[in-house]
């Protein structure tokens, strides 16, 4: 048997709407976009990512919220899926896809797969720099839960890889227009955290793993330690003084910052005891998680070791 066939190759995308989409002339340049599929493209052109059967064919038998869809398409996504019903809910789905496809050639009967495994790497690579630095560039828990490859003309699937679902994350991704030219000049396709903030950078990233409010309070918690502290005593004081100093432009800001700061140190030392933290504990997170972020930002800008940064805060005189 001899013959060729074209491969696309795309990352699943989780927790985004299509407003991601204004990142597309961003991500263009380095040979991918985002797209968004709804239901029933979904149903026609991907369906073999869900349902393994070889005798399956679209039928559209059934409805879904008034959307023509099969009964066993539907059924597959609400009993088999991890993320299935969530996908029927939304509506849609959200892919990046590598804009270039790729052909396959058949000889003897036998396939080369060398091309789809090196696309593969290049995608997956890429997918993991582009949520890393999402992260950082804003909150909301985006993340790609399957990287796969399919068939041009028969909708094959050629390879796929699944990640963890994340079905705890339920804060959506938006992009809104002006995000759009900061993050055209924040994204580095070759990033990579320097020494000072490589640690601290990955209890960042897995702080979104984890579905515990209270261990990823204490895992934000441990990113600021690792930027911030030096030495053993007066840790709350020095990591919430060096923080506020960040986050301030003048005095007033910087005493009403570091009393916040303390407190979330409080609150981390209640958890570590056995405490339960009062009030709107979900909003803490995500105000830690933020003022994290900045930290990582202002951090990543610096070409300097930790006891150097430790002095350079000490210079600033508050």
């Amino acid at each position: 048997m001899q013959g060729k066939y074209i491969v696309e190759t795309y990352a699943f995308y989780n927790n985004t709407d299509e407003s991601i989409l204004l990142l597309n002339p961003v991500l263009s340049k380095y040979g991918y976009k985002f797209i968004s599929i709804g239901l029933q493209n979904l149903e026609q052109n991907f369906a073999k990512l869900f349902i393994s059967s070889s005798n399956y064919t679209v039928t559209s038998d059934s409805t879904f919220d008034g959307i023509p869809l099969s009964s066993e398409f539907i059924d597959t996504l609400i009993k088999f899926h991890p993320f299935g019903t969530d996908i029927l809910l939304s509506k849609n789905v959200t892919f990046l896809k590598r804009i270039t496809t790729h052909e396959e050639v058949i000889v003897d009967n036998t396939i080369n797969p060398s091309t789809s495994i090196d696309v593969m790497g290049q995608i997956q690579k890429f997918s993991e720099s582009l949520t890393h630095q999402l992260h950082l560039f804003k909150g909301g828990d985006i993340y790609h839960s399957m990287l796969f490859q399919i068939t041009q003309d028969t909708r094959n699937v050629v390879t796929k890889t699944m990640g963890w679902p994340r079905q705890f994350s339920q804060k959506i991704y938006q992009i809104v227009p002006g995000d759009v030219i900061a993050f055209s000049s924040f994204f580095n396709e070759q990033f990579k955290p320097n020494l000072l903030t490589e640690l601290a950078f990955d209890n960042f990233i897995h702080s979104y793993e984890i579905p515990n409010a209270k261990t990823k309070f204490l895992t934000l918690m441990i990113c600021l330690e690792c930027l911030f502290n030096f030495g053993k005593d007066q840790i709350a004081h020095t990591v919430s003084r060096h923080l506020a100093l960040i986050l301030s432009k003048d005095r007033l800001e910087f005493d009403q910052n570091y009393k916040a700061i303390k407190k979330l140190y409080n609150i981390r030392n209640t958890i570590v005891h056995g405490g339960t933290p009062s009030g709107d504990f979900e909003s803490l997170v995500t105000d830690l998680q933020q003022k994290v972020r900045a930290a990582l930002l202002y951090c990543l800008k610096q070409s300097l070791t930790k006891e150097q940064l430790f002095e350079h805060f000490n210079s600033m005189g508050i």
